[in-house]
């Protein structure tokens, strides 16, 4: 399809929800690719019974391209990422609670996207446990409106990301030690 020219959204009071995972439990899903899709959450509100809800949810995927896609008014989150490793590039992210979110992230990167009116956040990536993730953030942007009606735009919005941890001891010295 022609960017833009297939979009997907709800017809019922719901927000759309795609969710990309094996069917079994462990499994890993390798090469998926979504380019040129508009996704319309239309700040409709998600089922319930949704863990994570997002416009696209992917969980232990390898590969993951997502490219030239549109992700719009999102009551939570345009793309929710678990256990993942790809691609996201050249998305727009409009009037989204948070655009895009990974937890345990395997190296993905994320570069090249255009991120307006994130409600809460503009990309959050996190980790449960001390890991390598390999995340690479880079070439973002990020544009809102502040208080004063101008347009702020924020380029390379996390141009480093280093995860470390600094362990030491402190050893007070006796008085009459020498």
């Amino acid at each position: 399809a022609t960017n833009g020219q297939a979009l997907l959204r709800s017809s019922s009071t719901s927000s759309l929800a795609v969710t990309i995972k094996a069917a079994t439990a462990g499994a890993r899903i390798g090469d998926v690719i979504i380019e040129g899709i508009s996704f319309d959450g239309e700040n409709k509100a998600f089922d319930g019974g949704l863990a994570r809800p997002a416009l696209v949810m992917g969980v232990d995927l390898d590969r993951l391209v997502i490219i030239d896609c549109q992700f719009w008014r999102s009551d939570r989150s345009g793309i929710d990422l678990l256990r993942s490793a790809g691609r996201l590039e050249s998305n727009d992210f409009w009037d989204c609670r948070v655009s895009i979110s990974s937890n345990d992230g395997v190296g993905l990167v994320v570069e090249r996207n255009y991120l307006r009116e994130s409600k809460d956040n503009g990309i959050y990536i996190t980790r449960s446990s001390q890991n390598f993730d390999a995340t690479i953030v880079r070439d973002n942007k990020v544009y809102t409106v502040n208080a004063q009606g101008r347009t702020e735009t924020w380029y390379n919005t996390i141009p480093r990301y280093v995860m470390f941890s600094l362990a030491f001891k402190l050893h007070k010295k006796a008085k009459n030690a020498e």
